[in-house]
């Protein structure tokens, strides 16, 4: 900061005591109160005077004292700094209020200066896409605050974008808008370089583990994850919002301080973004046919199909959430390979497999392969899946391990 010299005049007294004081008060604007802070002096007997000469009166009490002044605290300190000037070599004619006499002295002169608190900048990279292997949910990510003292994160989501066009104030009373906060410090750090775009789901946990770095990790929906983008080298937050139902959704995303400043207008500061939740979870396909124990009873020679015995009903997706998409006789396909030469694994894409269209006969599921010309010495590996009205397992997307399914090999006897 630089010094400034202050007019004082050593040889001019003070004869006209005056102390300033900082004043803060409520003042109605319209309908609401807002505070204010004022400078006024105190004279005559301590009484209160606003630097213009006019009084400081307050309702029911008329001109206020000295004496009816409370401490002035203010709610940021960190706002507020504080500044003095002192010359310990110069000296004053100055009023002393203690015994009623000038005398000669040096001053310090107190003052502060107040700095508004402004809001975090707008956030920076903010994405949205499909959460995959996962139906009604999407996945957010931004770069982390250039702000030092960010506590939250505050994310908005509305099923129609235009009501995100409002200013913070008007969007937190829309009930139609979902509003989540999320304390920064709580954020559960994963690593680092975390992909996204896939998954491979353990049908074991009944969850879908992501890579970052070396590293598998569970990304829950509803928490916040935080993880070191090591080719922009910054830090990115991360979350797995939950919606009501699977379509397009908008997002955004604000940062709010330690003292609760947030951007005042979200589309104005920074773009919206929009997701769309796909329905590619698919459904339990663990027991709904028995395990052919016997082969030769199983395979009809005659037609060249194989009967599935005890086909049972699914009932819940590969989450173990409830199945409500089972097309019922039609929800049922099988994949096939003959004579491969490498024997499949339960790792194998579906896409590596020939699809099959089953026959539903009673409580057994037919396979024909009359159209695939078995001979005898012929092997097969089958194996069947359930399919929901969304047409999932996605074969690109889903090994037979993923779904719960499992393969079975045979070779076709001799007549």
């Amino acid at each position: 900061f630089s010094s400034t010299a202050l007019p004082l005049k050593a040889s001019l007294p003070a004869y006209d005591p005056l102390s300033i004081i900082l004043y803060k008060e409520a003042k109605k604007t319209g309908e609401s109160q807002k505070s204010a802070i004022n400078f006024i002096d105190s004279r005559n007997g301590g009484k209160l005077y606003y630097l213009n000469k006019a009084i400081v009166a307050k309702e029911g009490k008329g001109q206020l004292s000295k004496t009816d002044l409370q401490p002035c605290i203010l709610s940021n300190p960190n706002t507020i700094q504080r500044f003095c000037v002192h010359d310990p070599k110069k000296t004053y004619f100055l009023y002393d209020e203690e015994d009623g006499e000038m005398k000669q002295r040096p001053i310090t002169i107190k003052f502060a200066a107040f700095m508004p608190d402004s809001p975090p900048s707008p956030l920076k990279g903010m994405e949205s896409m499909d959460m995959p292997k996962a139906s009604k949910a999407v996945i957010l990510r931004w770069h982390a605050s250039d702000s030092d003292d960010v506590a939250s994160y505050r994310i908005y989501q509305s099923s129609e974008s235009s009501l995100l066009d409002q200013d913070i104030k008007t969007l937190q009373k829309i009930d139609a808008i979902k509003k989540t906060t999320l304390q920064s410090s709580q954020a559960q750090t994963l690593g680092f370089n975390l992909d996204t775009t896939s998954c491979s789901f353990d049908y074991k946990s009944r969850k879908c583990l992501f890579k970052t770095g070396s590293k598998d990790v569970v990304l829950e929906t509803g928490i916040l994850y935080t993880y070191l983008d090591l080719a922009k080298g910054s830090s990115v937050y991360l979350y797995i919002a939950p919606l009501n139902s699977d379509g397009t959704h908008a997002f955004g995303v604000t940062a709010i301080d330690e003292t609760g400043n947030e951007i005042d207008n979200l589309k104005q500061k920074m773009p919206i973004v929009t997701a769309t939740s796909v329905d590619d979870l698919p459904p339990s396909s663990e027991n709904v046919v028995g395990l052919i124990a016997d082969f030769f009873s199983s395979y009809d020679p005659s037609q060249k199909m194989i009967s599935y015995p005890s086909l049972n009903l699914p009932s819940e997706n590969i989450d173990r959430s409830t199945l409500t998409d089972f097309s019922g006789s039609s929800g049922y396909l099988a994949y096939y390979l003959k004579n491969p030469s490498v024997a499949p694994t339960q790792e194998s894409k579906l896409l590596d497999f020939e699809p099959i269209v089953p026959l539903q006969s009673g409580s057994s599921l037919i396979i024909p392969l009359s159209h695939t010309n078995p001979s005898p010495k012929d092997t097969y590996y089958v194996v069947v899946v359930v399919v929901d009205s969304s047409g999932n397992p996605k074969p690109e997307s889903f090994s037979p391990k993923e779904t719960g399914a499992t393969i079975q090999s045979f070779t076709i006897p001799f007549p």
